[in-house]
């Protein structure tokens, strides 16, 4: 017997912050990039610094994960901080794997997860995304350069199931922001959001929306096993988000995840 909670996903993670040290360290400039490029350690300044958080354990056993974030700085309290890893679970499940059918020797488990099968993390300028395969002892980033990511899709740890079948999951979603589109020499959330599909071992990045397009939100289809992309697409190419601008809606496949086809 397995009752099912479902809820609307929100691939939005909004951060809310009075002081204006951080609003000021949100995101990325392009020189701290070219600094990063460059190697000087002496423009203490423009340096990107980062900082390994947590290890996340994926469904694939030869496969983790490390997020990795931005080294803030406070001036007020001349401290260094960073941004830390905050599950988002929106769906979540009571399984009972023992039921006699007559309601005794009944034993509850009851996982939470963002989506059957998968995981999502988020949190304050998280900069890149580090895999390794215990396997072949390899290492890699998901993105060549830093980027801002705003939501990280992967494997769940515990064996999950749909419908009373086991649901696996083999590969990466990634939410972010990775290019200054609207050319303020700031990689932020004033840009536009992508959202791209890596395969298990962090290679063979794709884009499930077309790149003209701002990620905004989603939900998930149950009974489809699909998930719903509301994205707002950058009619005047401008690299910014307008109110003005149509919202259409993808849909994508997360058994196989490929470019998302348009619903509306």
């Amino acid at each position: 017997m397995r009752i099912i909670f479902i809820s609307l996903i929100s691939l939005s993670f909004l951060i809310s912050c009075n002081s204006n040290d951080l609003k000021k360290q949100n995101g990325i400039s392009l020189d701290q990039i070219e600094s990063e490029e460059k190697g000087n350690p002496n423009q203490a300044k423009k340096e990107l610094r980062t900082r390994p958080s947590n290890v996340l354990l994926t469904g694939n056993p030869d496969h983790r994960l490390v997020t990795v974030y931005k080294i803030n700085y406070n001036t007020r309290t001349e401290a260094y901080y960073t941004g830390t890893n905050n599950f988002l679970r929106d769906y979540s499940y009571r399984y009972d794997d023992s039921y006699d059918g007559y309601g005794s020797n009944r034993q509850m488990k009851t996982f939470q997860f963002f989506m059957p099968g998968i995981e999502a993390v988020a949190g304050y300028n998280m900069m890149n995304v580090s895999h390794y395969n215990f396997k072949t002892k390899e290492k890699n980033n998901l993105f060549e350069k830093p980027v801002l990511v705003n939501t990280l899709y992967y494997p769940c740890l515990e064996q999950d199931s749909l419908k009373g079948q086991p649901v696996n999951r083999d590969y990466y979603m990634v939410s972010v922001y990775d290019e200054d589109t609207n050319q303020d020499s700031l990689i932020n959330r004033n840009d536009l959001r992508r959202f791209y599909h890596f395969d298990l071992d962090g290679s063979n990045q794709s884009p499930l929306v077309p790149l003209n397009y701002s990620v905004m939100s989603s939900e998930y289809d149950i009974e489809n096993d699909v998930m719903f992309v509301f994205a707002k697409l950058d009619k005047n190419a401008n690299g910014k988000r307008e109110e003005k601008e149509p919202i259409h809606i993808f849909w994508l496949d997360l058994k196989t995840p490929k470019m998302g086809e348009r619903l509306y």
